[in-house]
């Protein structure tokens, strides 16, 4: 088993455009769990479930990572994870993800400039006030350069095959170095 590659990202960045670009490479990508509702019919990516259904997942599974995002729950699954290459996953779960998973994990994020995302989002047919906040809030990420764990990959002014075959460079570089995982680095 190689490593994982954690994408993260604001709504609109292109993470799970280049996630299903690099799925048609071979790479293989996780379907998260989600109570919310398809934006669309045949959307991929989640595996969309109702409140029941979470209850008895949460019962018969080891979940690895979990998050609300606009009063919806997202999680995954250990046995998920472990068979995949990519996991799209929210940027402030990371961190606990890191600190109970023991694969070595890359983390690429995806930034894209407030025109972009407030593009991309109203394509996708968000709410005007959402797709504000979340332009504001990416905004403010890309001049945050606390956090050293990530490779950050630019999509606002490149084709999607540009990105999806720098992508692959990241993930075929790092597939050939040792990386240590949350728990080795820090010693825990």
């Amino acid at each position: 088993m190689g490593h994982l590659y954690l994408f993260v990202g604001d709504s609109g960045s292109g993470k799970t455009t280049i996630a299903n670009e690099l799925e048609k490479r071979g790479l293989s990508v996780v379907s998260s769990y989600t109570t919310r509702p398809p934006r669309h019919e045949n959307e991929k990516g989640h595996i969309f479930i109702s409140e029941q259904e979470l209850e008895a997942l949460k019962a018969n599974e080891e979940i690895v990572a979990e998050t609300t995002y606009n009063g919806n729950w997202y999680g995954a699954t250990k046995r998920q994870v472990d068979a995949s290459d990519i996991y799209i996953i929210n940027r402030n779960e990371v961190i606990n993800f890191m600190k109970t998973y023991e694969r070595p994990v890359v983390i690429v994020e995806f930034l894209a400039d407030e025109e972009t995302l407030k593009s991309r989002l109203t394509a996708r047919s968000c709410k005007h006030s959402s797709v504000e906040r979340i332009a504001v809030d990416a905004e403010e990420r890309l001049h945050d350069d606390a956090d050293l764990w990530r490779i950050r990959v630019s999509t606002s002014n490149d084709t999607i095959e540009n990105t999806t075959n720098l992508v692959l460079d990241i993930i075929n570089f790092f597939n050939q170095c040792e990386v240590k995982t949350f728990k080795e680095h820090y010693d825990l």
